[in-house]
C-alpha cells in the first residue's frame, strides 16, 4: 500500500509553485533564506496536506486513497507557523479555505512573474476554471494540477458532488433522521 506522505519531488514542486512563500494570504512570509554556513540555506516552509494524511489528522477523508493523499493536488505550501495553525483548528481552516488559499496564492505568484506569457497563461487558466467556479475547490485543483489519472479523478469528484444529495438521504435513512413521509 502506498504511503500518504508527499514524495520529495512533490514537496519541491509545491515550494517552487508557491515561490517559497507561505500560501496563507494573511502571512505570505518567505520560507527560505540564507544560513550561516555559506553552503546551506534555511528552510522554514512545509508541504501541508489539505485533507489529512492519517486517520488522526485534521480534515482526514476516509474514502480517499493514500495515493490521492500524497498527490500534489492535496498539498499546500505553508510556513511552519501556519502549518501548525491550520492543523490546530480544522473548523476555521476548512478544506475549501485551504484550496482557495492555494489557488489564490498561485495566481499571486504567477501575476508577480510579470512577463506577458505568464499573464496570458493566468488569463487562460482563469477562463478554463470559470467553467468550474460553482463546483468544489478540489475539482478546480485537479483541473490545474492534472495529476496522473486526472480525468478519472475529475469524473469521480464530479460524480461525488452531483450524488451528494442522494448520499445524504441514504445516510439520514440509516440514522432514522427522515420519516417515510419526508422521502416523497
Amino acid at each position: 500500500m502506498p504511503s500518504p506522505d508527499f514524495k520529495q519531488k512533490t514537496i519541491d514542486t509545491l515550494a517552487k509553485r508557491a515561490s517559497f512563500i507561505c500560501s496563507n494570504p494573511d502571512c505570505r512570509v518567505s520560507t527560505v533564506g540564507p544560513n550561516s554556513d555559506p553552503a546551506k540555506s534555511t528552510l522554514i516552509g512545509e508541504a501541508a496536506h489539505i485533507r489529512g494524511a492519517r486517520p488522526t489528522s485534521k480534515r482526514f477523508m476516509v474514502n480517499m486513497t493514500n495515493a490521492s493523499r500524497a498527490e500534489i493536488t492535496n498539498g499546500i505550501w505553508l510556513c511552519r507557523n501556519c502549518h501548525k495553525l491550520i492543523d490546530s483548528d480544522e473548523n476555521q481552516y476548512s478544506v475549501e479555505t485551504l484550496f482557495a488559499w492555494r489557488e489564490g496564492h498561485e495566481k499571486f505568484v504567477l501575476s508577480a512573474l510579470g512577463n506577458s506569457s505568464d499573464k496570458l497563461e493566468l488569463a487562460q487558466q482563469e477562463s478554463l476554471l470559470s467553467i468550474f467556479e460553482h463546483y468544489p475547490p478540489i475539482i478546480r485543483r485537479i483541473v490545474i494540477d492534472k495529476p496522473d489519472g486526472w480525468e478519472w479523478r475529475l469524473a469521480s469528484e464530479l460524480m461525488r458532488y452531483f450524488n451528494e444529495p442522494q448520499f445524504k438521504k441514504i445516510r439520514d435513512l440509516r440514522g432514522d433522521f427522515i420519516s417515510k413521509k419526508g422521502l416523497a
